[in-house]
């Protein structure tokens, strides 16, 4: 079933609603579009990692989306599992938050690698909502 078009939708009535209007209009101003999103993320990831980890040649990144967040009027952010080193590199393999900006480009915000997360263990509690963190204790805990 398609979206009601823009004159369709119900007017907004309630705050909650309103800043759900918010929220999914910064998520269309700033997510690529699905056929696009692949390539650009895959992009951004491996520059990120040509400066992250000059010392080694940069491979595309394998990674999983694990989720999205939209907070009020912030940027959207992907949250994601990377692995940056087809050895598992602990230093190379880890959680990223990328921010999604105009539809064209993803600016990694935090990278906390497996041996990062073991050596600090608060880190991730700070850095990442509470679903993705306890996915990275349950990896770091195996490792």
């Amino acid at each position: 079933m398609a979206e009601p078009s823009e004159a369709e939708q119900p007017p907004i009535t309630t705050p909650e609603e309103m800043l759900q209007a918010i929220s999914k209009s910064h998520v269309d101003a700033n997510m690529p579009p699905e056929n696009e999103l692949h390539s650009i993320l895959g992009r951004d990831l491996k520059a990120f990692a040509e400066t992250e980890f000059p010392e080694r040649d940069a491979e595309d990144p394998k990674y999983q989306i694990l989720g999205m967040k939209q907070v009020g009027i912030g940027w959207p952010r992907l949250y994601m599992i990377v692995n940056f080193d087809d050895e598992r590199d602990p230093e190379r393999f880890g959680l990223l938050s990328a921010i999604a900006k105009d539809q064209e480009r993803f600016e990694v915000e935090h990278f906390l690698s497996i041996a990062k997360a073991k050596a600090e263990p608060g880190a991730a509690q700070e850095l990442f909502p509470p679903e993705v963190f306890q996915w990275l204790s349950e990896r770091a805990d195996r490792e």
